[in-house]
């Protein structure tokens, strides 16, 4: 069970998880929040920052190529220090000469 603000409102998620494997609560407990940990940090933000599901190329292999795109570009962000996705695009945009240097 989680709690937590949204908008300065508070709100709480119930999640009910099934499996077969034999494991204690602890163990259970810290493989939900490091499958979760990858759904914010990655996932969420190339959908959200990105609109990673609203891409319709029929080539499978493009698709892929731009979501391997995607999440360079986040570790480069994430790299250098960039906590928001949305601040970093908006920084640099059109600032090609700190993209740049963002790879060295």
């Amino acid at each position: 069970m989680g709690h937590s603000q949204r908008k300065g409102k508070e709100y709480h998620n119930t999640a009910y998880y099934i499996s077969s494997a034999a494991t204690s609560p602890h163990h259970w407990q810290s493989l939900v929040r490091e499958h979760w940990g990858i759904e914010n940090r990655l996932h969420w933000p190339k959908d959200v920052v990105f609109g990673e599901d609203d891409y319709r190329l029929e080539d499978e292999q493009a698709l892929l190529n731009w979501s391997v795109l995607r999440t360079i570009g986040i570790n480069i962000l994430r790299l250098n220090d960039y906590q928001s996705l949305k601040t970093a695009m908006t920084k640099l945009a059109n600032r090609v000469d700190i993209i740049f240097s963002l790879l060295t």
